[in-house]
């Protein structure tokens, strides 16, 4: 797509020449209330027909097994990020700032949740759960992605397990960029994947979990920066 192309040639030249976001911030889908609108319904449109998607998964994670000085610093923060426990579980309809800047704020949106039980296997279980990522300036949302998970753990108590945490984006907004990182956490209780958001000027990184409860035998889906 020529737009995406220019995007990602505009912001090779901005990190080599060391622009600072203020003079980027006119080049965005969000420089002005009056154009935003514009921008969006363009970007959008782009994207029906050839829309950017990107699928990452736990399953095979080198960290299961990875034992901490094996790590880089890097990989240390975010596996104790994923300890911590400092994140937000969202429910349906629920929605929690994950940045902001002089123009606005990042949110991350439960736009849906559900579990499929094997009948076959009674004591699988797939979960799922959807998100919308907005850029909002003066009240105004655009949606900048959308992230489905799908999580296939084991119930059963103490030995139960999560096998596998699959995430999927699909880019709303062609002045935003998403990728999946390349570190992956996958212990016996808990799976992360890390998505990457950037636009010009613009970079976050958003820790996407599943969390099995060995004591009551649930899982849940939270959201940590």
């Amino acid at each position: 797509m020529k737009i995406r192309k220019i995007l990602t040639m505009a912001l090779a030249t901005a990190l080599t020449l060391g622009m600072t976001s203020s003079m980027l911030v006119p080049n965005t889908v969000y420089a002005k209330e009056s154009a935003e609108t514009v921008s969006e319904d363009v970007s959008n449109e782009l994207l029906d027909d050839n829309k950017t998607v990107g699928t990452a998964e736990t399953a095979g994670a080198a960290t299961f097994s990875m034992d901490r000085s094996q790590m880089t610093e890097d990989q240390r923060n975010k596996y104790d990020q994923v300890l911590s426990g400092e994140r937000f579980e969202l429910k349906e309809g629920e929605s929690v700032v994950i940045a902001s800047d002089d123009e606005g704020v990042i949110s991350i949106k439960c736009v849906g949740s559900s579990t499929d039980t094997n009948l076959a296997r009674a004591s699988w279980e797939t979960s799922y759960k959807n998100y919308n990522i907005y850029k909002t300036i003066l009240g105004k949302e655009t949606l900048l992605a959308t992230v489905a998970l799908e999580c296939s753990w084991y119930k059963n108590g103490v030995d139960g397990y999560i096998q596998n945490l699959k995430g999927t984006y699909t880019e709303k907004n062609s002045a935003w960029l998403c990728s999946w990182d390349d570190y992956k956490v996958a212990l016996p209780y808990n799976h992360a994947l890390w998505l990457n958001l950037v636009s010009l000027g613009s970079s976050y990184s958003i820790m996407l979990t599943a969390d099995y409860n060995p004591f009551n035998e649930t899982l849940s889906f939270s959201i940590g920066q």
